[in-house]
């Protein structure tokens, strides 16, 4: 077939990201940089044309979506230094840390720490699953695209 659309990745798919700062595990994390040019080249590229590895810091970083109370790429799965790769949860029900007691069934949005807390001003990133006092873990159904 000519033209076909082959997927990078698919919904709810995890991801291998790449840390431009260190990141902290069950954060969210944000897209920051562009992937290099020769990333294929190197063979960091694993689905062919395109897909490859995705350069990720927490939202307070510089990124194409501006810092905290934006949209987010995922949640890290694990802490990461600098100049490493990352897993990053991209959908289902996870937990994420939170920076505010967060009440069943709230809406959350992201903090410039890649925490979450109760929607005030920034875009809703998903909906909580279970009461979560502050600095502790909450059940989040992530609602990202």
């Amino acid at each position: 077939m000519a033209n076909d659309l082959i997927p990078y990745k698919r919904p709810g798919e995890d991801v291998t990201g790449y840390a431009t700062a260190a990141i902290t595990g069950k954060r969210c994390v944000q897209i920051s940089a562009a992937k290099p040019a020769g990333e294929k080249a190197e063979g960091l590229s694993t689905q062919g044309t395109g897909g490859g590895t995705y350069r990720v810091a927490h939202p307070s970083s510089a990124g194409a979506n501006g810092g905290a109370l934006k949209q987010i790429f995922g949640v890290a799965k694990y802490d990461t230094a600098i100049n490493k790769f990352v897993g990053v949860v991209r959908g289902g029900i996870v937990p994420i840390t939170t920076s505010g007691a967060i009440t069943a069934g709230q809406a959350v949005e992201v903090k410039a720490d890649g925490t979450i807390t109760a929607v005030t001003t920034g875009i809703p990133i998903g909906v909580a699953c279970d009461d979560a006092g502050s600095g502790a873990d909450c059940e989040v159904a992530l609602n990202i695209g």
